[in-house]
């Protein structure tokens, strides 16, 4: 699963949020003191007798006169002005703001409880009453309030929340993400290029459900520049109707974050209000979940033709831009301050583009977020639904009021979405372990059974649907989590817990029926299917690989070895069936690593056959060959690390197959382990004088070159067989055309691409493990 690279890695300090009991406490707004008088003179404390019966001293107490601006304050950061009391600070001037400040300076300019706000009073008031409501709704759990009006957000001009949830949680989070020039000038009311004149609205759709969800109170005066940014960050109309589109066609089937015609019924009213000039009053944390949507759009399109609208620039511009809008969006919608549902869609949105784009910074940034979000969902009472059809999630905007199975499948499908998260991030411990989470897994329905009028049945377990596959994946990810609890963090696990958790991952597969294919089956289901069964396989690898090579030797670990090939073999065939068919990279470079990892685990078991020989090929060995053509398509992909990791992907696989060839010229038997160590070195070799070349001729330092071919693989020492010496011209790979065509890889400054990847680093991982000669588990 995604974050399976970071399992092994020492775990990181997180602050966790504090219990849902006292996270929302009533503490005072920093810098806002109510005070009875702006005078900065003493007065006199009142007078009374002391333990000795003589009059206490008095307390002399004076105010601190309040003078950087409210901005200021909001965001804790210095207030200066060169040009004195009364001028715009400089922070409001560099973000634009200058009109807006209210910097006190001079005594009288500004009083302490009325920095451009209603006042302390005001504020504290409405602090407390939100406050009250939301302990409240933690003590009762989930509420039935059916004829309340949903809890929509306070937006004040002041701090919107001063619980230590928010604070923690804020710590690694960026205060108002400019996705545009800073330096720009912007206008006083935000404009929309990329939408045209919406088509006057009937009467029906103009007071639609899905409109009044978007609507909340006009945003906050210190957030309008925020969005001014964030709506010119959107494409162009056409584009962003292409990308949504694309999205439902041919991507929702991975990930499900959505609720298909509630989010579609949404985007067509989220056009009619900006057309309108409503803009301010669109619900920021729907802004964000359209951003994410939209990243997760551009991130699919690996392979744009010659025919279409995007250029390579453009998309790779657009994940990273899209990525952080939608983190400003969530700050302007106050996430954390009122627990809210599209908060918990955002993030589960998140997660993927976060943990699949080979980023430690990004996944630094995701995993605080994670934390939050499970207290959000404790708040909203969504771990505590149980398995009863009829109860309820708590009323939000973002729900179908009344009793019905839209708006219980929604809020499980998005919750349990989250504690996948929650799982598979191995550098902590999850916020939520599973055993004190009461609440049924998704039912199971597609997005066309799903009735927001009714309570109705799921259909049975033969049936398949989108929602039985994302099942898959919550439950292949609870297996990984105790893997990596059982066996990876303990030192004295036994062999018996690593052949329970293959085991269960099988189970899952026949419960399933994954391998099972399913008459007319649409190409949107045929991929969900061959993505679990893959998924699985993958995970049965992990597990069983450290065992894999002493198989051959001890009999008590054969079980491991049987197992490794089995889900090796599997995870090729649904990779050549995937590839047919134009499936989509969603795990971007990874997906490829999981390929070459399975290759390099039938590589294996060739190795240990007595009779392998190129001239009469096994199965496994016509496998390999079909299967690695994934490589040289993901050579043309637009995204630098997944051409970095094809093409590193290729380079092992013409090394194996060298090395099977000399072996059955010399008949020298080398150990697995050695030949991965050779392996591992010609590739990192391979790579550094890739990325030398270029800068010996004047060109990008890190620009890429083709793959040429030939790879220099170290020769066995006579002794040790650690490879010392160069064989220069090894024979190439009967399977390969060496005169195949390959693109240049453009670089990355030509892309646009921003990543911490260097080009010469090896990323495989798997290459210097022993498999089998130590218990390394990776």
């Amino acid at each position: 699963m995604q974050g399976e690279h970071h399992q092994d890695s020492p775990a990181r300090s997180l602050k966790r949020p504090a219990p849902p009991e006292s996270s929302y406490t009533s503490s005072p707004p920093h810098n806002h003191q109510p005070a009875a008088s702006t005078s900065a003179d003493a007065y006199t404390a009142p007078t009374a007798a002391g333990s000795n019966g003589q009059p206490a001293k008095k307390k002399i107490t004076r105010r601190r006169q309040v003078l950087s601006c409210r901005n200021c304050t909001v965001r804790k950061i210095r207030c200066e002005r060169e040009g004195g009391p009364g001028t715009p600070c400089k922070a409001c001037e560099k973000r634009g703001e200058g009109s807006s400040c209210d910097s006190g300076g001079a005594p009288g300019s500004a009083s302490p409880g009325s920095n451009g706000c209603d006042g302390c009073a005001a504020h504290r008031a409405d602090l407390e009453r939100r406050i009250m409501a939301l302990e409240a709704a933690a003590r009762s759990g989930s509420v039935s309030n059916e004829g309340e009006p949903p809890l929509r957000p306070a937006y004040v001009d002041g701090p919107d929340s001063e619980t230590e949830d928010a604070a923690m949680t804020l710590e690694d989070i960026a205060v108002n993400v400019r996705v545009a020039n800073p330096a720009a000038r912007r206008s006083t009311a935000p404009t929309t290029p990329y939408l045209g004149t919406a088509q006057p609205l009937p009467a029906a759709a103009a007071t639609s459900p899905e409109r009044a969800s978007l609507l909340v109170p006009e945003i906050s005066k210190r957030f309008r520049g925020v969005l001014t940014d964030l709506y010119n960050s959107l494409p162009s109309q056409p584009k962003m109707d292409w990308l949504v589109t694309h999205y439902f066609n041919s991507l929702s089937w991975y990930w499900v974050a959505h609720h298909a015609p509630t989010f579609l019924a949404e985007y067509d009213a989220f056009r009619h209000l900006v057309a309108e000039g409503r803009q301010l009053e669109v619900d920021p944390l729907w802004l964000a979940v359209l951003f994410l949507t939209l990243a997760h759009s551009a991130n699919s399109l690996e392979y744009p033709g010659p025919t279409s609208d995007f250029t390579a620039d453009e998309l790779n511009a657009m994940i990273p831009t899209f990525f952080e809008a939608a983190r400003a969006a969530l700050d302007c919608g106050d996430a954390f301050g009122t627990p809210r549902i599209r908060t918990v869609q955002a993030i589960v949105l998140l997660g993927p583009l976060a943990l699949n784009s080979g980023d430690p910074g990004r996944v630094d940034v995701l995993t605080p977020y994670v934390a939050a979000t499970v207290r959000v969902c404790q708040h909203l009472g969504l771990d505590r639904l149980g398995s009863d059809p009829t109860k309820m999630p708590m009323s939000d905007p973002a729900l179908r009021c009344g009793s019905n199975t839209l708006r219980r499948e929604t809020a499980l499908r998005l919750f349990h979405g989250l504690l996948h998260l929650d799982q598979v991030i191995f550098r902590v411990r999850p916020v939520l372990p599973l055993h004190l989470v009461d609440c049924a897994f998704p039912g199971n329905f597609d997005d066309r059974d799903l009735r927001g009028d009714a309570i109705v049945p799921p259909q049975p377990h033969s049936v398949r649907t989108i929602a039985s596959y994302e099942v898959v994946r919550f439950k292949t990810g609870a297996i990984q989590r105790q893997y990596h609890e059982q066996v990876v963090l303990d030192p004295e696990y036994e062999y018996a817990t690593v052949l329970k958790h293959d085991a269960d991952l099988r189970n899952l597969i026949d419960e399933y029926e994954l391998e099972r294919p399913e008459a007319n089956e649409s190409i949107s289901m045929f991929w969900a299917r061959l993505f679990a069964l893959q998924n699985v396989q993958i995970r049965r690898i992990r597990v069983n690989r450290p065992f894999m090579s002493r198989g051959y030797r001890e009999p008590a670990l054969r079980k491991s070895t049987d197992a490794a090939l089995e889900a090796a073999r599997a995870v090729l065939e649904t990779q050549k069936e995937l590839d047919r068919t134009r499936a989509p990279l969603v795990k971007e470079s990874y997906q490829i690593n999981h390929i070459q990892v399975a290759v390099i685990v039938l590589f294996c078991g060739i190795w240990h056959q007595e009779d392998a020989s190129p001239n009469a090929p096994s199965a496994d060995y016509r496998l390999i060959s079909d299967a690695s053509l994934c490589f040289h398509r993901a050579l043309g992909s637009i995204r630098e690390r997944v051409r970095i990791v094809a093409r590193q992907s290729l380079l092992v696989v013409q090394c194996l197959f060298e090395a099977l060839h000399a072996r059955s010229a010399t008949g020298r038997r080398e150990h697995f382990a050695q030949l991965l160590k050779r392996v591992s070195v010609a590739v990192t070799e391979t790579e550094r004088r890739a990325a030398i070349q270029p800068a010996q001729n004047g060109t990008q330092p890190h620009a890429s070159v083709p793959y040429s071919g030939q790879v220099a693989l170290p020769a066995p020492d006579p002794i040790i067989g650690d490879g010392r010496s160069l064989v220069h011209d090894a024979p190439h790979p009967a399977p390969y055309n060496p005169n195949m065509a390959v693109p240049h890889f453009p670089s990355a400054a030509s892309t646009g691409s921003a990543t911490s990847f260097s080009p010469h680093e090896v990323q495989f991982g798997d290459l210097t493990s022993d498999w089998g000669i130590e218990w390394i588990v990776n």
